[in-house]
């Protein structure tokens, strides 16, 4: 099992659309319970996303790979826990 890692802003809306998805995923679907989401907050940690290679928020990553950029849906986050939880 992989975790992800995810860049938000607390002010951006996608960023609270993609955490309210993420939240309803683990809800509705209890084996992905266990995949452990890391959020960091970009404008708290700048030093640490500036070592990132993004552009967009909400952006995430699964063992160092950037697998989702900006805008996503809840399929696309489906997807990204199907494949962390391997």
């Amino acid at each position: 099992m992989k975790d992800i890692l995810y860049f938000y802003l607390p002010t951006c809306p996608h960023c609270a659309k993609a955490t309210k998805e993420i939240e309803e995923i683990r809800k509705e679907h209890p084996e992905y319970a266990a995949v452990k989401v890391q959020m960091v907050d970009e404008s708290a940690n700048e030093d640490f996303a500036a070592k990132f290679d993004y552009n967009y928020v909400p952006c995430m990553y699964l063992d160092g790979d950037k697998k989702i950029e900006g805008q996503c849906d809840k399929d696309k986050l489906l997807a990204l826990f199907k494949e962390a939880k391997g």
